[in-house]
């Protein structure tokens, strides 16, 4: 996730990840709303959890990901919670220790059956709310709920995400 960093004046534009205070150095750099270099090096850990079923899982960089019983300790084995939705990321620890990540979970990008652009991650459908040129505003379908999961995203990049739904 990342967030516009305010010292910079358009065209240029330096997106830095959210956990900045906390050490993280991953950015992005744009020039006229359009990505010039991505440097993807977050230094945040994952955290152990146990998920609605009681079972060990991983929240990393706002997924989930859940153990794979079929590997023996020290050793395990996690799948991205989207695995049903086609998400084939998984994440491979030793004592605890992440040793080994793969993210292969995309957002898709569609339209309705009235045309109107959508995004789908995981189980999760974002309707376009506004756009401004290449940058438009993503809110998830179920805002009118209570849902205040939202995106923004440049031309086809999600730049920033706040990805905390309060529905499953």
């Amino acid at each position: 996730m990342f967030n516009l960093d305010r010292r910079t004046k358009f065209p240029l534009g330096v997106w830095r990840c959210r956990r900045l205070r906390h050490g993280c150095h991953a950015y992005i750099k744009t020039f006229e709303d359009t990505v010039h270099l991505i440097v993807d090096s977050h230094n945040h850990s994952p955290v152990f959890v146990t998920n609605r079923r009681g079972n060990k899982a991983i929240q990393y960089q706002g997924w989930t990901f859940n153990s794979d019983r079929r590997i023996r300790p020290p050793r395990a084995y996690y799948r991205c919670s989207a695995v049903t939705s086609g998400c084939h990321a998984i994440i491979k620890t030793l004592e605890d220790t992440v040793v080994y990540r793969e993210r292969r979970c995309r957002p898709t990008f569609m339209k309705t059956k009235f045309g109107k652009p959508v995004i789908q991650i995981d189980s999760f459908r974002f309707n376009m709310k506004r756009s401004h040129g290449p940058r438009s505003y993503w809110a998830c379908n179920k805002a009118s709920q209570g849902c205040r999961a939202t995106l923004i995203t440049l031309e086809d990049i999600i730049v920033k995400t706040r990805n905390e739904h309060s529905h499953v």
